[in-house]
């Protein structure tokens, strides 16, 4: 079991039991209040812990902008807080996934996670309005200023 996550657990005052039921599998998951979940899980080979969340299924038709605009995103973590953003073209989701080490000090953890959380949200929130309004296929220009305005939002 690893030492950050029960030490994390323990400090939202879960018991023992709970911790443990918790960490069995080495993984547990946060729902939030707006409906995201974020995973936590432990990588086995190296100890750190991953941060994941589904942030949006995208529309087909919304698919080459947003997978533009989370290309952009993912250059020097300009608009992912240091974490990276993915598409998986099975399911059309796009995600976020960050890592901590797992000498991290509790502290360090909940700043990290913190900051996870507010850019699941931020993600989450520009993905869906950016899909209510219409596929900009139409145009190049069209598409880089939208782009453009989500990004500067999420920065």
């Amino acid at each position: 079991m690893n030492d950050l996550l029960k030490d994390f657990l323990s400090s939202l005052n879960m018991s023992q039991d709970a911790i443990a039921e918790n960490l069995a599998n080495n993984a547990f998951q946060i729902q939030l209040d707006n409906g995201c979940c974020i995973a936590l899980e432990v990588d086995i080979k190296t100890g750190d812990i991953i941060f994941s969340s589904e942030l949006a299924v995208v529309e087909k038709t919304y698919v080459p902008q947003i997978a533009l605009l989370l290309l952009q995103a993912n250059l020097f973590w300009v608009g992912t807080n240091g974490g990276t953003l993915g598409f998986d073209k099975g399911t059309s989701t796009a995600s976020l996934l960050d890592r901590i080490p797992a000498n991290a000090d509790l502290q360090t953890f909940e700043t990290r996670l913190t900051t996870f959380l507010e850019t699941v949200i931020s993600w989450s929130a520009a993905l869906e309005q950016l899909q209510q309004n219409e596929p900009l296929a139409s145009s190049a220009n069209a598409i880089e200023s939208d782009l453009t305005s989500v990004l500067q939002n999420l920065i």
